[in-house]
């Protein structure tokens, strides 16, 4: 049965799930399958040779209206696309936009379908009684559930109550970090100005909740004992001039780098650059979440100490004292300034381990386990 795959996140978008379905659905992909995509992907997605892409005219733009109209749009692209395959089976990237296009053609034409979830797309909504219901409707009636850690699928488990299979798959991660370009890191390191600096690197969106503000606002405690630090930020998002503030009011303004958006060419290079890798991501009030973290995978198979909050999914990601250390509720500064030290002065510490488990999930792997989960032959 051929195979349609619905995504709204899709390279060039950066991100954990547009980085999920480019490595678990397309590198995997067989014969007649075909990739539902957002039109702004289409000159990406046009260098891919060897596989069926078709586009989506949905906003970018979040909000309800937005929402609204991109599951509209959405399930008519994916009944023009029904219509155009004929039998197939469905999978939903997203449980609203492309889940209620996964109920909708499961109840007109039969077709099965499978949905992916990742924690903040259910936590947003389960509070709303129109959003618990349509989620609910979603789940409950499809053939599998994909999760995207353990903490997603409790959720799912105790929250929805689906009747099908809920299995996770986490996310991998690419064998080229396990080998970056340590020739093009000196580079950057030389053009950064950070020859000679002990680098505490976060990769991620600048929004609230990657935590990047405590980072810097344990800075300064950081620098009292091992002044040679430095904080990289690579990535860019709407709390990009309040973490400038923050630096500055902080004192800590001139050890702080922000590299902005940086091409996934160039990503190996700079978890090569650093030293230690953190990110302490929050709860948000509003049910955002982290729903796994592949930039802790990434981190560890550079070779990188990690230090993560103990939050969401990240806690399959990393595991306490054996691939990082895990900070506790509260993250207070000084909590922050610990770890810190004590993974630059023992940089080895969980090395081996880190790196074994990053082979461990390599996307190898977890295509396989996904395959046999779904029964793909």
């Amino acid at each position: 049965m051929r195979r349609l795959f619905v995504t709204c996140d899709f390279p060039p978008m950066t991100g954990g799930q547009s980085n999920y379905f480019k490595n678990l659905w397309l590198a995997d992909a067989l014969p007649g399958d075909i990739f539902l995509v957002p039109g702004r992907c289409r000159q990406h997605c046009q260098v891919m040779p060897g596989h069926s892409f078709a586009y989506m005219p949905v906003p970018g733009s979040e909000g309800t209206l937005a929402r609204i109209i991109r599951s509209v749009a959405v399930l008519f692209s994916c009944l023009f696309a029904y219509f155009r395959m004929g039998p197939l089976e469905f999978h939903a990237g997203q449980v609203l936009a492309g889940g209620i296009s996964g109920l909708v053609l499961n109840k007109l034409f039969k077709v099965p379908y499978v949905v992916y979830v990742f924690g903040a797309d259910v936590l947003e909504f389960r509070e709303k009684a129109w959003g618990n219901r349509v989620i609910r409707a979603v789940l409950g009636n499809c053939r599998h559930i994909i999760a995207c850690s353990n903490f997603t699928a409790d959720l799912v488990r105790s929250a929805f109550v689906p009747t099908c299979p809920v299995s996770v798959i986490l996310p991998g991660v690419e064998d080229r970090f396990f080998s970056p370009d340590t020739t093009k890191a000196k580079a950057f390191r030389e053009t950064y100005g950070l020859t000679g600096k002990k680098i505490v690197l976060t990769v991620g969106r600048l929004v609230e909740r990657k935590g990047h503000e405590s980072v810097v606002r344990a800075l300064p405690l950081v620098l009292k004992r091992l002044p040679e630090t430095h904080y990289v930020i690579a990535g860019e998002g709407p709390n990009h001039h309040s973490l400038k503030t923050i630096a500055r009011e902080s004192g800590v303004d001139d050890h702080v780098t922000f590299l902005g958006s940086v091409s996934d060419n160039d990503l190996p290079a700079i978890y090569a650059l650093a030293d230690l890798f953190i990110m302490l991501p929050k709860l948000m009030e509003h049910g955002d979440i982290e729903g796994f973290g592949i930039v802790y995978l990434e981190a560890s198979a550079s070779g990188l100490p990690v230090i993560a909050s103990r939050n969401g999914g990240v806690v399959d990601a990393v595991i306490h004292n054996k691939t990082g250390i895990l900070i506790d509720e509260p993250v207070t500064p000084e909590k922050i300034a610990d770890a810190v030290v004590h993974m630059i002065e023992n940089p080895f510490q969980f090395s081996g381990e880190a790196v074994r488990r990053a082979r461990e999930l390599s996307w190898t792997n977890q295509r396989a386990a996904w395959r046999k989960t779904l029964e793909i032959t």
